[in-house]
């Protein structure tokens, strides 16, 4: 510190603050985009399924929350109590930041 300048200083502080301002840009763009990315892909595979069930004769027609009791599903692992960071996340949401 004893052989840096007040200005030097001063640079290097504002050329870190730019450097994580510009991290934090980046990383909110990437975060969006594999958001939409994951949800064309579900699109995708919900009119896949969908598709699917109304060329078939057999098709019967159920509440989406009821599936379970219609469709053949496995059990992979137990469910696990929440924390408390998640339920507050959870009922949190995630919303669209305003400078996008």
């Amino acid at each position: 510190m004893e052989y840096c300048s007040t200005k030097q200083i001063s640079t290097v502080i504002l050329a870190l603050i730019g450097f994580s301002i510009l991290v934090f840009f980046i990383e909110e763009y990437t975060e969006e985009t594999e958001m939409n990315q994951e949800m064309e892909m579900k699109k995708a595979f919900y009119n896949k399924e969908h598709s699917l069930e109304k060329t078939s004769s057999t098709a019967t027609e159920y509440p989406a929350e009821e599936c379970w009791k219609h469709e053949p599903f496995e059990v992979v692992t137990q469910c696990a109590p929440c924390k408390d960071f998640e339920i507050k996340a959870i009922k949190a949401g995630r919303t669209r930041p305003l400078f996008f």
